[in-house]
């Protein structure tokens, strides 16, 4: 195949930038949403790929087939782990695990950090994909912080565990799209890097609460958090980078009950004076509408106890673990293997990408969203048999599963 010179210069360039910088255009300035703007950036993607780089209609067509196949692969964690935030949220099971926090310590700094760090850690390195945010912000806002400050806290919180997390969604979707000749140490260099944003969480979150304060408090519990989430997440992912983040963030929500047993945590701390993440004080009278009683305000007591809320996530720690962790399961599920076949096509510049019979097989048998499926089956059968669907259905007049998934709750 004779070679030819690829064009690379600042017009071709600022051309291969153009589908992204379309789809944040789009995104940002106009408001678009992601299913209205990224069929427009698809569009661009094509039209230069054909008009300015010679891209042959078989060339594009692969491409664009791979593309759908790599997004099957994510997509089949995504819809499981949104599904599985559903089957629990529309259970109250969410409202139990708060309110059962909320009972282990009054001290706010603890209960900050709790949620905002500890447990959007453990949402995203199960499901992410938002739910963090979108579970952790009214949780602080109820603790009393600042709407500003409800959202960037877990903003904060979670970013560590985004390449890990999501049952390492991240890093099998880098898999596949790139050929890393040392995947071990590749996984482990990243988990080093990874660790340092988890340490600055913990101390940036007590920052923007108390300020030094509050790092003063809190610093023996962010060590102690930081090295069950950064230390346990790298040594797993020399075992398994599939758990390398949710087994630790996990662990780390089981230790919050023994720190709240500490004395230095289990009331308010007296040292720390200036709490600009906090709403000023009001009495209880003041928080009380007009024609109500301080007892009627107190909230009603959660449907279902924390060992209970966490039991979707249980299943799915007992079979991932049963899955991966025993040799001769893991061999006997890794026999069932997809994939689909591309033809070898040739770039209009003469780069030739070879054929692959199949390309980019996976295991669903031992892929994550398989976990999800296994667990939210199972807690969806529990809580069922239970009746928490009916009863917190009638306690907050909300829809079913179904709609919370559609957009329409």
């Amino acid at each position: 195949m004779q070679e030819t010179q690829l064009p690379i210069d600042i017009t071709h360039w600022i051309l291969a930038f153009a589908p992204l910088l379309t789809l944040l255009i789009f995104l940002i300035l106009l408001r678009w949403k992601a299913p209205e703007a990224g069929p427009i950036g698809l569009f661009v993607a094509a039209a230069i790929a054909i008009f300015f780089y010679r891209t042959p209609a078989e060339t594009l067509a692969v491409a664009g087939g791979k593309g759908v196949w790599d997004a099957i692969f994510i997509l089949y964690v995504v819809w499981p782990a949104l599904l599985l935030y559903q089957i629990t949220e529309r259970a109250g099971a969410f409202d139990a695990l708060r309110k059962g926090i909320e009972k282990f310590s009054s001290n706010e700094l603890f209960l900050v950090l709790a949620f905002g760090w500890v447990f959007a850690s453990f949402l995203q390195g199960i499901s992410g994909f938002g739910t963090p945010i979108a579970v952790v912000a009214p949780l602080l806002l109820a603790l009393g912080v600042r709407p500003l400050y409800a959202v960037i806290i877990p903003l904060i919180g979670h970013a560590w565990a985004n390449m890990f997390g999501t049952l390492a969604v991240g890093w099998l979707a880098t898999l596949q799209v790139i050929e890393l000749e040392n995947l071990v140490e590749t996984a482990f260099q990243t988990a080093i890097l990874l660790w340092l944003p988890n340490l600055a969480a913990g101390f940036t979150i007590a920052w923007l609460f108390g300020r030094m304060a509050a790092i003063r408090h809190s610093w023996p519990m962010v060590l102690i958090i930081s090295l069950i989430h950064g230390g346990g997440q790298l040594a797993l992912v020399l075992w398994d980078p599939i758990l390398s983040t949710f087994l630790p963030s996990s662990l780390a929500l089981v230790v919050l009950y023994p720190l709240s047993r500490w004395d230095r945590y289990d009331k308010r701390a007296e040292t720390i004076e200036e709490r600009p993440a906090m709403k000023e004080q009001q009495t209880q009278e003041e928080n009380v509408p007009e024609g109500e009683s301080a007892g009627e305000q107190e909230e009603a007591e959660p449907i279902m106890g924390l060992w209970m809320a966490g039991m979707p996530y249980i299943i799915l720690t007992f079979a991932a673990i049963f899955a991966l962790v025993i040799p001769p399961v893991e061999q006997a599920l890794e026999q069932v293997e997809v994939g689909l076949p591309f033809p070898a096509v040739e770039t209009g510049y003469g780069h030739e990408n070879e054929a692959e019979e199949p390309y980019s097989p996976f295991t669903p048998l031992t892929h994550p969203g398989t976990f999800l499926l296994v667990a939210t089956a199972g807690g969806w059968a529990i809580y069922r048999y239970k009746g928490y669907y009916s009863e917190w259905a009638e306690r907050e007049e909300t829809s079913g599963i179904w709609s919370g998934l559609t957009g329409n709750a």
